[in-house]
C-alpha cells in the first residue's frame, strides 16, 4: 500500500533582482514512513538546490490516486475530492465514498477534463465534488514504480 507524505522544504532562492530570499515548497513523496519521507525529499531536492536546506514539516496524506500529465513534469498539481457512488443491493440506497486525488494539469480549465480522462474505465460511476489547485511543486515515487 502506497502511503504520501507532504514535505515543505525551507532554502535560499534568488529572486529577479539578484537577491537572496526564503522560499518554502510543497512535494508529494511515496515512502514507508515520516524518516523515508524526509531522507527522499532531502536527497531529492539537494539536486537543484545550492546550499542548505531544511525540512520544516512532513505529514501524512491519505491519497488514492496521483495522475500526472502527459508532459512530463509540466503543470500545475490539483487536488481533487472524488465521490464513488454504490448503490446497496438490499436497501438501494446510493452510497457515496469520498476519496482525493492528485491531478497534474495544465490549469482549472483543463483539470477537470484530464481528471474525466483518467478516470474513463472506473467501473464505478463518480463525480467530482472539489477541485483545488495545489502549491505541490513535484510527486517522487518509489524508484521501481515510476
Amino acid at each position: 500500500m502506497t502511503e504520501w507524505f507532504e514535505c515543505k522544504v525551507s532554502y535560499d532562492k534568488e529572486n529577479e533582482e539578484g537577491k537572496m530570499k526564503k522560499i518554502t515548497e510543497g512535494y508529494l513523496v511515496d515512502a514507508l514512513s515520516f524518516t523515508e519521507a524526509e531522507t527522499v525529499i532531502t536527497e531529492e531536492v539537494s539536486k537543484f538546490i545550492t546550499g542548505g536546506s531544511d525540512v520544516k514539516a512532513v505529514k501524512k496524506e491519505k491519497i488514492s490516486e496521483i495522475f500526472r500529465s502527459g508532459e512530463e513534469n509540466e503543470g500545475i498539481w490539483f487536488k481533487a475530492k472524488v465521490a464513488f457512488i454504490t448503490v446497496d443491493e438490499i436497501s438501494g440506497k446510493e452510497k457515496r465514498t469520498m476519496v482525493s486525488m492528485y491531478q497534474q494539469s495544465e490549469n482549472m480549465l483543463t483539470v477537470a477534463a484530464d481528471l474525466k480522462e483518467n478516470l474513463k474505465t472506473s467501473i464505478v460511476d463518480w463525480e467530482i465534488k472539489a477541485l483545488t489547485e495545489t502549491k505541490i511543486l513535484d510527486v517522487y515515487e518509489h524508484k521501481d514504480k515510476a
